[in-house]
């Protein structure tokens, strides 16, 4: 396992072994292939895809927007990250999902107690709740997953972070 740097001191993403890419880079790739959304609103029993294809791209064309707002502004990722859920909020590494209203792609990170956001993965929202759909099922296992991975490793802050890092 890797990490890659998406905006230095507040934004990384892990990169998988088993992928070419970061998860960032490979999220935002599918959600701007047509062959895969075409692919995933068949899989989905989507009625009318070129509808479904269009949204997803203007879906991220606001979510990348509103990243590029926050790394040019504030660096307050936190605005885009929310909690899971209510007991995640305190927690030294605390679960997140990346979401802006009325959007269904959901990029999902965990977070350092020092504002130090690392992305796990994204989705498409097909469901009220992540364990009902199995792609946001799997988010959250590879949500899990990364907690428990820095947990072990004792990373809880970005200096912590910064030298697992450079121990890979």
């Amino acid at each position: 396992m890797k990490f890659a740097c998406i905006f230095e001191n507040q934004l990384y993403s892990f990169h998988y072994d088993e992928y070419d890419e970061n998860e960032y880079d490979r999220n935002l790739n599918q959600w701007s292939n047509t062959e895969y959304l075409y692919n995933f609103a068949k899989e989905n029993k989507i009625v009318d895809i070129n509808s479904f294809v269009d949204e997803i791209y203007d879906n991220l064309e606001k979510i990348e927007e509103f990243i590029d707002e926050i790394a040019e502004s504030d660096c307050q990722f936190k605005r885009l990250f929310v909690p899971l859920d209510i007991t995640e909020t305190n927690k030294n590494i605390s679960l997140r999902k990346g979401k802006i209203n009325h959007n269904r792609l959901r990029l999902y990170a965990v977070k350092l107690i020092d504002e130090l956001f690392i992305i796990t993965g994204g989705a498409i929202k097909m469901s009220q709740r992540m364990e009902h759909h199995p792609h946001t099922a799997n988010e959250l296992s590879k949500l899990s997953k990364a907690r428990q991975y820095l947990d072990i490793n004792d990373t809880y802050n970005k200096d912590a972070f910064f030298e697992l890092i450079a121990e890979l």
